[in-house]
This record gives structure tokens, C-alpha cells and sequence, in this order.
């Protein structure tokens, strides 16, 4: 933790820096507990300098590094919660520092000499470029549940599974396990909108094909069934989704109760 602090106050001096230079401007974006400071050369619109991002619930910074030219520099923090989640070297191109947790994970979901995804043993996971949960957190934010799905009160569970390849791109979204069309749709759409950068799977010094399955709990608000339940497991990515009533009122309902609706409700 002490690292993380030694780090954030270097950053900060160069944020400060960068403040006093006219050429620079400072862009602070909030959404909904996250808040993002990135600093924007004013000549070239490009990302130059420190980029920030932090939980304004707790005051934790979740990531901080630098920008250059509008490309990620240097070595980069990425939280879980007040502790070191990993360490990315951009310049290099490598990892320079795992949490124990990212090192107690020695099997994942790959494809490497078979033609067949495989439970198997891995020099490292595939990994979101991000704070711990991030993806989720992030997926979680942007589903939108259909209409006709709260209408019909659908509940239970979908999967839906992508691949991380050797180059750390997101590839072949697909359902697994389908609950509704339609969430299904929302579900593969936000996926790939999400998208993001990932560092690809390794094992015996090779990158690798990774499959991550994300399983979609879907609760009325009113289902007293168990939930289900799963051992945590790096290629399972949990989303739980929770609604509770639909309301909808039509225009001519209104229109026959108040020969005024027009001009009150407009």
C-alpha cells in the first residue's frame, strides 16, 4: 500500500505540473461512484500526462499512469481496492507485478494444441486491463433489461461466453445458455461495446486462446427460488441483475381520465 502512495505523489507532481502549463488542460468525467481525470494536450487534443481513476465512495485510487502522445507510457497501477491488483509496463509490454490473488490462479479455460477449449494449467490468466472487477462492474452499468422482459417477469440465469485470443483481442461472443431473445441480444451487445483492453492467457511462454463465461442472474424481486450458486472462479464473470416493478401509462388512458393531459404532462 505504502508503493501505491509513493507512486500516486509522483504522479500528483507531475498533474500539478501540467496544470500550470497553458498547453494542457485537466478533464474530470463522473459515473455514478468513479471519477476520471485525464490531462489533454489543448494543441493536438491528445491524452498527455496523467490519467487518474477513483472510487469517490472510498477515495481509493483504482488506476493511475501516464499517457504520451495519446498512447499509455511507462508502468501503470491497477487497484484492488487499497492494494495492488497488478502492475503493466507499457513500454515493455509486460507484467511487472501480480497480487497474490492473480498468482494463486494456476488453471483457466484455453485452447492451446487441441482444437477444444480445456480446463488446463497456465502460466497466467487472461486479464482484464483494469481494476479488480472492472469488467463486471462495467457490464453491470451498461444492460438495459427489455421491455418485455420485466412485462413477462422472466427470471433465472443466462451465459454468455467470449474468447480473449492470443493478442488480446475480444472475439466470438456467444449465448451459452439462453434465457430471453432479447436479453440475450442486450447482453452479447454490451459485451462487445464494453470490450476494453485484455492481456492474453499464457501458458508455457505462449499466449494462448482464453474463454470467459459471464453468467447473468435475473430476479424479479419477488423469486424466492435459491439463487445459483458457484464456486468463484477466474473465467466466471457473475452479473446479477435485479428489477422490481414495470409501470407503463398510455396516452389515451390518460387522455379519457383528463382532457387536459396535453398540455399538463407535456
Amino acid at each position: 500500500m505504502k508503493t501505491i502512495y509513493i507512486f500516486a505523489i509522483g504522479l500528483l507532481s507531475i498533474y500539478f505540473c501540467n496544470a500550470q502549463n497553458k498547453d494542457f488542460k485537466t478533464k474530470v468525467t463522473k459515473d455514478r461512484d468513479i471519477a476520471t481525470t485525464v490531462t489533454i494536450n489543448k494543441k493536438t487534443k491528445q491524452k498527455e500526462g496523467l490519467y487518474l481513476k477513483v472510487d469517490m465512495n472510498t477515495g481509493d485510487t483504482l488506476v493511475s499512469g501516464q499517457y504520451s502522445n495519446d498512447k499509455k507510457t511507462g508502468k501503470w497501477l491497477f487497484a484492488d481496492k487499497k492494494d495492488i491488483y497488478f502492475e503493466y509496463d507499457f513500454t515493455e509490454n509486460r507484467i511487472s507485478r501480480t497480487s497474490a490473488s492473480i498468482q494463486a490462479i494456476d488453471t483457466f479455460i484455453i485452447k492451446a494444441d487441441t482444437q477444444e477449449y480445456t480446463l488446463s494449467k497456465v502460466d497466467s490468466p487472461a486479464l482484464f486491463l483494469g481494476y479488480k472487477n472492472e469488467f463486471e462492474a462495467l457490464l453491470s452499468k451498461s444492460i438495459r433489461l427489455p421491455l418485455s422482459v420485466m412485462e413477462k417477469h422472466v427470471t433465472g440465469t443466462a451465459v454468455v461466453s467470449f474468447v480473449i485470443d492470443e493478442h488480446g483481442l475480444m472475439k466470438d461472443v456467444q449465448s451459452e445458455a439462453v434465457l430471453n431473445k432479447e436479453l440475450e441480444r442486450e447482453i452479447i451487445r454490451r459485451i462487445t461495446e464494453v470490450g476494453g483492453e485484455w492481456l492474453p492467457a499464457v501458458k508455457d511462454g505462449k499466449s494462448v486462446k482464453a474463454r470467459f463465461m459471464v453468467v447473468v442472474s435475473l430476479s424479479d424481486g419477488q423469486d424466492t427460488s435459491p439463487s445459483l450458486v458457484f464456486s468463484p472462479k477466474p473465467y466466471l464473470i457473475p452479473v446479477t441483475l435485479i428489477y422490481y416493478s414495470v409501470v407503463r401509462t398510455e396516452r389515451k388512458i390518460m387522455q379519457s381520465i383528463s382532457p387536459n393531459y396535453n398540455s399538463r404532462y407535456r
